[in-house]
């Protein structure tokens, strides 16, 4: 008997807590529907208009730790490349992501241009492409081939060689170094080799931050690109090769589709140049990219330029026979802390 008069009082007292229970005003509300759910979405914090910032080490390249820096902008680079400062990177509040670049951009001779600077955006890099974009608070990811923030050249543990490579990367990774909201901030960092090195690229918002400085453009060359390394340089169509290059420094075509080339018969080498002091130009021609340089061979000597057009004929009986062809041309400045404007270099030969 006390066991049912128990169950019977453990009955009437569970029915009065759940009767309570329903009427308890401490219950969750229901859910509003009507409530954007953008407001916790990191992608809503990107939502406007980026630019580069217009300072001195906004873009660098270095090592990952810092230690190194093997390029880094600096205050005359920012008037030079005013064409690229006033690029706009847009994130749209639907996540989509666009790159409006205008008239001139910075165009490079992985681009197929003859020497690296302000000039006609190169397709499909132009803006033409518009893709989508998420943030995490730690990454952000362009999604769309041509799509990028920043940079053409760079993606993730490689750069383009050709504007028709752009085309097959459809995603970019980009690591977020820092991000002030409030400020309008963005550091970005993509690696882009084995190597570890990095781009690290510095960003500002909205239109008031954009570059005013005007735009630089470069004259027009329909000649080979010539890419510089061993420490030379070119900025604009000026070669130059400055104190502390290294001896070796010079400038090598990267358009590709020029090899090989049978020089068996003799091959002529045509271009522009424009100096206030006059120097001297030499071109050679190699098996190979180093360091699968033999045969090789050049002009009989450096050719002394000043402002005029230039003709350089190496016959038949100077070039060493070479199975393969060749698939290297390049070009030295001999003397240092020379600038030579070089344009439309082309080279022909003898059928």
């Amino acid at each position: 008997m006390n066991f049912i008069k128990n169950g019977f009082l453990l009955l009437m007292l569970a029915t009065f807590v759940v009767a309570c229970s329903d009427d308890d005003s401490s219950a969750p509300a229901p859910t509003d529907s009507t409530e954007d759910p953008v407001a916790d979405n990191d992608n809503a914090k990107l939502v406007g208009t980026w630019y580069i910032a217009s300072e001195a080490e906004a873009i660098k390249v270095s090592t990952l730790d810092g230690a190194t820096v093997h390029w880094s902008m600096s205050a005359d680079d920012v008037a030079k490349r005013g064409c690229l400062l006033d690029d706009q990177y847009i994130f749209g509040a639907d996540d989509s992501f666009t790159n409006v670049v205008g008239d001139y951009t910075w165009i490079e001779p992985w681009q197929g241009v003859g020497s690296e600077g302000c000039g006609t955006p190169v397709a499909p890099s132009n803006g033409s492409s518009p893709g989508t974009f998420e943030f995490d608070g730690d990454q952000i990811t362009i999604t769309g081939a041509a799509s990028y923030l920043g940079l053409a050249k760079v993606f993730n543990g490689a750069t383009h060689e050709s504007p028709e490579a752009v085309s097959d990367v459809t995603s970019v990774v980009y690591d977020v170094y820092d991000f002030d909201e409030t400020a309008g901030i963005l550091i970005i960092t993509i690696g882009y080799d084995d190597a570890g090195n990095i781009f690290t690229i510095k960003f500002v918002k909205d239109a008031g931050a954009a570059y005013t400085g005007g735009t630089t453009t470069c004259p027009a060359d329909n000649g080979l690109p010539m890419g510089a390394f061993g420490g030379v340089t070119v900025d604009c169509g000026v070669f130059t090769f400055p104190t502390g290059a290294e001896p070796w420094g010079g400038w090598a075509n990267s358009d590709a589709t020029i090899y090989p080339l049978d020089c068996s018969a003799g091959v002529t080498v045509t271009f522009s140049a424009t100096t206030e002091t006059a120097t001297s130009v030499r071109f050679r021609f190699e098996k190979a990219a180093h360091p699968d340089v033999a045969p090789g061979f050049e002009a009989t000597q450096a050719i002394t330029v000043g402002t005029d057009d230039y003709t350089v004929t190496i016959p038949a009986a100077d070039v060493p026979a070479n199975p393969d062809n060749y698939s290297s041309f390049l070009m030295y400045i001999v003397d240092r802390d020379v600038p030579v404007a070089i344009a439309d270099v082309i080279v022909t030969t003898v059928n």
